[in-house]
């Protein structure tokens, strides 16, 4: 009985997998075939004048296990979180943390300096820094007599 510890547990987080299932879809009939995404780590998104910023929560995954790309407007981030292998035998009563593969895209727009993307990994936490391409400032023009 896995559920005996809370009552209906197994109604609990069904919203968070119909994101999760969203994201899959929407990166399979977008995005190709992909390789199978086992869960979709949750991320903050902002946008200045002159950038984007998108931060991911990502404790327990290695710097060497993440990929960033960004290409025809998607900011791509994937990677994978190890699962724990324990040799003794357990009973679990919740298994709440996400392991296997993850990929979130992330829809920027053409207006991003591709080659200027910059990501830093501190304390379980991905930033990235997508600069917005530099728009002319109009200006007045001199009418020569």
């Amino acid at each position: 009985m896995a559920n005996t510890l809370v009552p209906f547990g197994w109604r609990l987080g069904r919203l968070e997998n119909v994101w999760d299932d969203m994201d899959r879809v929407m990166g399979e009939m977008f995005g190709g075939s992909q390789p199978k995404v086992d869960w979709a780590p949750h991320l903050d998104l902002s946008e200045t004048e002159t950038h984007y910023e998108v931060l991911l929560d990502l404790p327990g995954v290695s710097h060497d296990e993440i990929e960033i790309e960004f290409k025809e407007g998607d900011l791509w981030i994937t990677g994978k979180r190890e699962e724990e292998r324990t040799d003794e035998e357990r009973s679990w009563h919740r298994v709440e943390r996400r392991r296997g593969t993850f990929r979130r895209v992330i829809r920027l727009g053409d207006d991003v300096e591709a080659d200027d993307v910059e990501a830093e990994f501190t304390d379980g936490v991905l930033a990235i820094t997508a600069p917005k391409v530099a728009r002319a400032q109009p200006h007045r023009v001199e009418i020569k007599p």
